[in-house]
C-alpha cells in the first residue's frame, strides 16, 4: 500500500473521509510503534553490552 499521508497531501486534502483520516491515523501510529520498538532494542542491546 502507498503512502496515505503522500497521497492525502497530493490530492490537495480531499481524502477527509473518515476512512481517509483512520488511514493516515494508522500509518502514523505504525511509524511510531517500530521507532519505539527500534529504541527498545537498541537499548536493551546496549546494556547487555
Amino acid at each position: 500500500m502507498k503512502n496515505p499521508i503522500i497521497n492525502f497531501i497530493r490530492s490537495g486534502g480531499n481524502l477527509v473521509t473518515e476512512e481517509g483520516v483512520l488511514l493516515i491515523i494508522e500509518s502514523c501510529q505504525e511509524t511510531v510503534n517500530e521507532a519505539a520498538k527500534d529504541c527498545f532494542v537498541r537499548k536493551a542491546f546496549e546494556k547487555a553490552v
